[in-house]
């Protein structure tokens, strides 16, 4: 038996099922030819449905247990994708079944049964055509299950479409809305702008009134003291008053004669002598 190419884990929100093997299809085909081989137990089918994008999907994982003899088989487990339980169950059988009957080069038994498979056929004609009808009729169920689920798909996807185009036209005009008391605030803003720079202006021309005011009467105070300063001017400190006449007062008083020098009185001595 082929060996899986993939192996996946099983989520805990699968529905777990054996599925209705009395009913004819791929799963219950399968089972008969898993048992034929000595399989003690039919697959196990672990489903679940979702939607995904708006799409009802679905999520198939079959288990093969491993054959109680021959160990060198390995464990059959595979998952299919498809969007109802019920047709995805089908191809994951029918895809189980392909994996199974694949040629598988290493094992004799298996290469004796294909290599008298015409050989089966001519001998058992009824038997063979009895499981080519099997096999057709569960394809044409298998197909059957897929055009019924692609119509409720499509319809699923427009209604999905339509309640997404109505949320994003409700969305664009609650934006719209948004928008537009967006500009009624930029608005009221640029009005409050304009008026805080009239008053503003305002405010500097105020100021610059009350400088010049400013400056004029500071001009008049210095003038009104230049004024008193200049009707005053022969009134004299009464410090620089008392500094003049303590000056005056030394100035006028004789400085006493000089000593006369030792040559001096000698020469006026001489000159008694003379006499």
């Amino acid at each position: 038996m082929a060996a899986p190419t993939q192996v996946v884990s099983i989520a805990a929100d699968f529905a777990h099922s054996d599925c209705r093997l009395e009913r004819e299809g791929f799963p219950r085909i399968l089972w008969i030819v898993l048992g034929a081989v000595g399989y003690p137990t039919p697959p196990q089918y672990l489903g679940r449905e979702y939607v995904e994008r708006g799409v009802p999907r679905c999520r198939v994982h079959l288990v093969v247990a491993p054959h109680p003899l021959h160990l060198e088989w390995q464990p059959l487990e595979l998952e299919v994708f498809g969007y109802r339980l019920a047709d995805t169950r089908e191809s994951a059988a029918q895809r189980a079944l392909t994996t199974f009957c694949a040629p598988w080069v290493d094992d004799p038994d298996w290469l004796l049964r294909f290599q008298s498979s015409q050989a089966l056929v001519a001998a058992m004609p009824t038997e063979s055509a009895y499981t080519f009808v099997r096999c057709m009729k569960a394809y044409a169920r298998l197909q059957g299950l897929l055009g019924e689920a692609l119509p409720g798909m499509a319809e699923r996807m427009a209604e999905s479409s339509h309640t997404t185009k109505t949320d994003k036209d409700a969305q664009i005009a609650d934006l719209e809305r948004q928008l537009a008391e967006l500009q009624v605030a930029r608005d009221a803003g640029v009005d409050r702008e304009a008026l805080l720079e009239a008053q503003l202006e305002d405010a500097q021309w105020e100021l610059g009134h009350a400088n010049e005011m400013l400056a004029l009467a500071d001009a008049q105070f210095a003038q009104m003291q230049g004024q008193n300063g200049g009707g005053n001017g022969e009134d004299e400190d009464p410090e620089e008053a008392e500094d003049v006449s303590e000056m005056d007062t030394e100035e006028n008083i004789p400085s006493p004669d000089r000593p006369p020098s030792p040559a001096g009185s000698e020469a006026s001595v001489n000159n008694l002598d003379d006499y």
